[in-house]
C-alpha cells in the first residue's frame, strides 16, 4: 500500500504550501498521528479562513451591488440629460427658424424703405374712404 499524505492533501492542498503542518507519511497502524486537539486546531483555523472568505465575499457582493446601483443611477442621469439636450437642440433650431423669419422681414421692410426712399411715399399713400354705418343695423325705431 502507498504511503498516504495527512489532510491538506486530500484537500487538494500541497503540503508544502500548507504553513500549519508538514509532510509526514502515515501508514496504516501509524503511531504517529495527529493527536486530537491539533486536529481540533486545524479545524478551526480552516473555518475560520472559510468564515473570513465568507465574509470577504460578502462585502465584495455588497460592493458590486452598490456598483450595479451607482451604474443604474448614472445611466438614468445620462438619459435624463441626454433628452434634455434633445430638446435643447430643438429650441435652439425653433429660435434659429424664427430669427431667420425675422431677419427676412426686416430685410424686406428694408428694401421696401429704399424703395420708398426714391419716392415721395407720404404723396403715394391711398386713403381709403370712410366705412358708412351698414343698413341691416337699426336704431330700433323701424317697426
Amino acid at each position: 500500500m502507498p504511503p498516504l499524505f495527512h489532510a491538506p492533501l486530500k484537500m487538494g492542498l500541497s503540503p508544502s504550501r500548507c504553513p500549519w503542518t508538514t509532510p509526514r507519511l502515515l501508514g496504516s497502524n501509524d503511531s504517529s498521528r495527529l493527536q486530537d486537539s491539533q486536529i481540533a486546531a486545524l479545524e478551526q483555523a480552516i473555518r475560520d479562513a472559510h468564515e473570513c472568505d465568507d465574509g470577504e465575499i460578502q462585502l465584495y457582493n455588497e460592493q458590486i451591488d452598490t456598483l450595479r446601483k451607482e451604474t443604474k443611477e448614472a445611466e438614468s442621469s445620462l438619459e435624463r440629460s441626454s433628452y434634455d439636450c434633445r430638446q435643447l437642440v430643438v429650441a435652439q433650431q425653433t429660435l434659429r427658424n424664427e430669427l431667420d423669419w425675422y431677419l427676412r422681414i426686416e430685410n424686406t421692410g428694408n428694401r421696401s424703405y429704399q424703395r420708398c426712399a426714391g419716392y415721395n411715399c407720404s404723396e403715394t399713400k391711398t386713403q381709403r374712404p370712410p366705412q358708412e354705418p351698414s343698413e341691416e343695423k337699426g336704431d330700433g325705431s323701424e317697426r
